[in-house]
């Protein structure tokens, strides 16, 4: 069960963090408002950090080596999640084209 738990939370916040483009948003959000460029600290702009964290804060409640182990191999896989969610995402686009090409004709 914590295994589903921390996968689901790991991809919310890839979802959040890389695909949503909130982190851009808020970075030039940030550079108008103090007229020159700036970036967000390394936590809130890498999702793999970021999962570490809240997963860490999650795994706590029921700390045991074997959950720590579990969030770790879960987080290094941040990465490809996201190239997943954009795939998933580029499917999605790709199917709606096509049923609108279909509405079309």
């Amino acid at each position: 069960m914590i295994f589903f738990n921390l996968l689901m939370l790991t991809t919310v916040i890839c979802f959040v963090i890389d695909v949503s483009g909130i982190v851009d948003s808020i970075e030039s959000m940030l550079s108008r408002w103090r007229g020159k460029p700036c970036r967000l600290i390394k936590p809130f702009s890498c999702s793999m950090c970021m999962s570490f964290w809240i997963g860490l804060i999650y795994v706590l409640f029921n700390f045991s080596l074997f959950n720590l182990f579990l969030l770790t191999l879960i987080v290094t896989n941040a990465e490809q999640i996201t190239n997943m969610l954009v795939l998933f995402r580029m499917l999605v686009s790709k199917v709606l084209d096509t049923i609108a090409t279909y509405v079309e004709k």
